[in-house]
């Protein structure tokens, strides 16, 4: 009897395992300023997908009230794929990340890019 419990509980345990139900994870920013230091300066939103499956995102930069300044819906990133979104804004601005899945199969930031290229300051997403 104890052989049969114990075998009924484990073949429970390892098809539920595999069958885990996929939720909706936010990831958020803090608030970053991006002064105007030098022409070409904007605040960017991005994430990159470390997970082994392509994800499906949505990506929102928003100001500091919490109002939208861009954003980039149903975005899809391969394994290993960055996805952004941007806005040339010289105010205070955070970063929302929505997708399905796990928190652990994204890393996401925001940064403040000077020159087109240089990111001078960034805040990771939690």
């Amino acid at each position: 009897m104890f052989k049969a419990l114990t075998a009924a509980t484990l073949l429970l345990l390892s098809l539920s395992a595999g069958a885990a139900p996929d939720r909706r994870v936010t990831l958020t920013t803090g608030v970053l300023y991006a002064p105007v230091l030098s022409p070409g300066a904007y605040l960017l939103c991005h994430a990159v997908n470390v997970s082994d499956t392509p994800l499906t995102a949505t990506i929102e930069l928003l100001n500091a009230a919490g109002a939208p300044i861009a954003s980039n819906v149903g975005a899809v990133a391969a394994p290993g794929e960055v996805i952004s979104t941007s806005a040339n804004t010289h105010i205070a601005g955070y970063c929302r990340f929505s997708f399905q899945g796990a928190a652990s199969s994204v890393r996401a930031s925001i940064c403040n890019v000077q020159n087109n290229s240089n990111c001078v300051s960034t805040l990771e997403a939690r």
